[in-house]
Order: structure tokens, then sequence, then C-alpha cells
């Protein structure tokens, strides 16, 4: 058995840990300054279970949180941050 492959130019990429899923739907979270941070909703492309590309919702010149991104998603539904004016510590 055979699968066709194809080789991809360069492509944008977040760890998976990243992700958020909220009812089928895939966020990051983005850092816009050192203390406000904004959900972003992505589409995603392929991933090989570690790292997954993404390919619209954010830019490479972004930051996005990669480590901590469910800590985020936490605080903010139990109200502790607001991610669009709250201050993270």
């Amino acid at each position: 058995m055979f699968i066709k492959t194809q080789a991809q130019g360069e492509v944008l990429t977040v760890a998976n840990e990243a992700i958020v899923e909220e009812m089928g739907n895939y966020f990051v979270y983005v850092q816009l300054t050192p203390e406000l941070f904004e959900k972003r909703p992505v589409k995603r492309g392929q991933t090989d279970g570690l790292r997954t590309e993404i390919t619209a919702g954010v830019s490479e010149v972004e930051r996005v949180v990669s480590k901590g991104a469910i800590l985020v998603k936490l605080a903010q539904a139990a109200g502790a941050i607001d991610v669009h004016s709250g201050h993270v510590h």
C-alpha cells in the first residue's frame, strides 16, 4: 500500500498545547501587550503530533501563548481575567 505525499514550503505551526478547543472550534491566545491577551479563532492544518499547522487566524509575527494556554482559558472562564482588558501574571 502506498500514499501520495506532497512537500510543502514554509508553514506556520504552533505547539499543540497552544491550541484550545471549545465545542469543535479551535483558538489560540495572542499576546497583544505584556499583560493583554486576545482569544483568536484559528484554522488548523496538518499535525505531526507535537505541532499543528495554522492556516488562518494568526501571522508569524504575532506572539502566541504556547505554554499555559489552558490556564488562560480557565482563568477567563472563572472570571479571574478578561483576556481583552485583564492583568495576567
